[in-house]
């Protein structure tokens, strides 16, 4: 199990990478706050978790994932250093587990992910071609988002 002492100044990156991590595995950020690195898309067994700050958790949701506003409104509030028992840590709240694939349904996502994958190659190569910038277009560094997940009531400073 990765320490549970993450402290405000550590990034959630090297957080996921003290993870210890499945070769076919994810992680996946809980609505508890924790981050659960998961087995096989056949499994998803808990390999490893670590509780998050909220800070943490917002840094990790800017750079992974678009903010709607009912994922902020889930995670509010939310601090998963204090997910602290081993039971907690292992077991995700229901709304948080993966999807468990069969050897069949996996096969569907992967050709699904394929063809996907071949689309978005495509218009990357058509924006290319008529002038647009694709390596600024498509660069890692995404907007951040403005969202507070302070509880209501609180100020950033506050908390």
């Amino acid at each position: 199990m990765a320490s549970q002492e993450s402290p405000q100044d550590t990034t959630y990156r090297a957080l996921i990478y003290s993870l210890k991590h499945h070769p076919e595995g994810i992680v996946s950020l809980g609505s508890d706050g924790v981050l659960r690195s998961f087995s096989g898309p056949l499994e998803r067994h808990v390999v490893d978790a670590i509780g998050f700050s909220p800070s943490q958790i917002k840094n990790f949701l800017d750079t992974t994932e678009p903010w709607p506003q009912e994922r902020e409104d889930q995670l509010r509030g939310v601090d998963g250093r204090k997910v602290t028992t081993r039971d907690a840590l292992f077991t995700p709240p229901e709304d948080s587990k993966p999807q468990v694939y069969t050897e069949e349904s996996l096969k569907k996502r992967m050709e699904e992910i394929e063809r996907l994958n071949k689309e978005l190659f495509e218009g990357i190569e058509r924006e290319r071609e008529i002038g647009v910038d694709v390596a600024a277009k498509y660069a890692c560094g995404r907007k951040r988002s403005d969202f507070d997940l302070s509880p209501r009531g609180e100020s950033k400073e506050e908390v």
